[in-house]
């Protein structure tokens, strides 16, 4: 953990990833840091740490840090704060996989879930 005032820190390819904990409901929480939804409708955000947005920050001060926000599960993870374009993970017509490229600035991403599922 990087930071301290308790923000979950993730990569690109775990908030693209459905099954990491981030997107997934009911994880118990590890030193104090949220690591999932205690529900489905809970909101929840977290830090990506190798996103072209984010400068480092420090450590007790979330300015500079590129934060995400999901208002629910299986809704998208919008960037809050200082984007300069929006651009949405999976490109629309690109097979959706977890991010490994960490060059683009995507705003928007949608985890790799199988949406037929959700209601």
């Amino acid at each position: 953990m990087a930071n301290t005032i308790y923000i979950h820190e993730v990569t690109l390819a775990q908030i693209s990833d459905s099954t990491d904990t981030v997107n997934t409901v009911g994880a118990i929480p590890r030193r104090n840091v949220k690591q999932s939804r205690a529900s489905a409708y809970e909101p929840m955000v977290v830090r990506v740490t190798n996103h072209p947005a984010d400068d480092g920050g420090v450590a007790d001060y979330a300015e500079g840090m590129a934060l995400f926000l999901s208002v629910r599960h299986g809704e998208p993870w919008k960037m809050v704060g200082h984007q300069t374009e929006k651009l949405t993970w999976p490109l629309p017509g690109a097979a959706q996989a977890p991010i490994i490229l960490q060059t683009d600035a995507f705003s928007c991403i949608f985890p790799d879930f199988d949406y037929s599922t959700f209601e």
